[in-house]
């Protein structure tokens, strides 16, 4: 018999989840348990604050990861919505010049990492930002919550023209899940008052104490917009600034609030992580099939012999893998070259407030 390739290596050599740190599981759920009360499940994830623990822990993609990298996104958001949408960069790199080349106001921010920016409108701002920015990339960020996947983005400070007037612009976040945007979040008041608030696709709040604010006036573009950026992954947030009419791309966020934000109302958070789960179940049960017959064919080979249970072990593993096209894998373990597939994922109903 030639080499036989076991599960543990097929799972690596397909990047699917084999486990997580010991360590890491209980800070994660230590910092779940002080922020909600409650610990969460970690194997098998309900609610949408327990999925954003599951992505810290198992979801291990670097392409994934890369999407955190600020400058990446924007390319991806020019391909994807067009350059239109796209807010100039007019700097990258890892310091800024002595005196600012461009027009105030303008914006800088931290290419790495969440909440680091500064709106400069002054020589006195400028002089402030080449003071703190070294902070900014002294080191990663993001590993006291174990989101990990922000050490991929490069540290470097990103330049833009600034968009607003004397506050920050209204900031639509938007939530996709497998493709369909289901709730958009509204943030004001940042910088200050900050308050935000959920509202469904047809901008019906959801949201405890909600903020009286009517829908963007572009609110079916914003959507479609969010959706083409977000593709078929599980979830991701899409961020656009809305001024003056016009929709521009933010960023995208993979930990929303890192998942340690209490939901109002708590049946929120419920509703959305089982968004979450159908959508993963979906791309698991399709994506994986597909990674699977790829690598069996590339190992058919006179040298190599994969064993049926070897590649159903890989399945068994892979612990958020619902369902997989096993009729599939026997076919193709048993030599029937063709190509196997599963059907579409089912529709995600949207949120409703009971």
């Amino acid at each position: 018999m030639g080499s036989v390739l076991t599960s543990v290596a097929l799972a690596s050599a397909l990047g699917v989840p084999v486990g997580a740190s010991p360590w890491a599981r209980r800070r994660v759920a230590l910092f779940y348990w002080w922020r909600h009360g409650r610990w969460p499940d970690l194997d098998a994830p309900r609610r949408f604050t327990e999925w954003v623990q599951w992505r810290k822990l198992y979801d291990r993609r670097h392409g994934l990861a890369l999407l955190t990298d600020k400058a990446h996104a924007k390319t991806i958001a020019e391909a994807r919505i067009g350059a239109e949408h796209v807010i100039p960069t007019l700097f990258l790199g890892p310091v800024l010049p002595a005196l600012a080349p461009w027009p105030m106001p303008f914006i800088v921010k931290a290419n790495h990492g969440c909440g680091h920016y500064l709106v400069v409108r002054s020589a006195a701002d400028y002089a402030r930002a080449r003071a703190i920015t070294p902070l900014w990339l002294a080191r990663p960020y993001g590993g006291i919550l174990d989101e990990w996947h922000y050490r991929a983005a490069r540290r470097l400070l990103l330049v833009e023209p600034y968009i607003g007037g004397e506050t920050l612009p209204l900031d639509y976040k938007v939530y996709v899940f497998g493709g369909r945007a289901e709730v958009v979040q509204l943030h004001v008041g940042r910088g200050g008052r900050h308050r935000w608030t959920q509202f469904d696709r047809d901008w019906r709040a959801l949201s405890d104490d909600p903020i009286e604010a009517e829908a963007p006036p572009r609110l079916g573009d914003l959507l479609a917009a969010a959706e083409a950026m977000a593709g078929a992954e599980d979830f991701l947030r899409v961020d656009f600034y809305c001024e003056d009419g016009r929709l521009s791309f933010g960023e995208l966020c993979l930990y929303p609030g890192s998942g340690l934000d209490p939901f109002g109302p708590d049946r929120l958070d419920v509703a959305l992580g089982e968004r979450w789960s159908a959508a993963h179940s979906g791309r698991s049960a399709k994506h994986l099939t597909h990674q699977l017959v790829n690598q069996i064919d590339r190992l058919q080979r006179p040298d190599h012999h994969l064993e049926r249970r070897d590649a159903l072990a890989v399945v068994g593993h892979a612990n958020d893998v619902d369902t997989v096209d096993r009729d599939a894998l026997d076919h193709r373990l048993e030599f029937e070259h063709r190509a196997t597939d599963v059907g579409p994922f089912a529709d995600v109903a949207e949120v409703r407030t009971a």
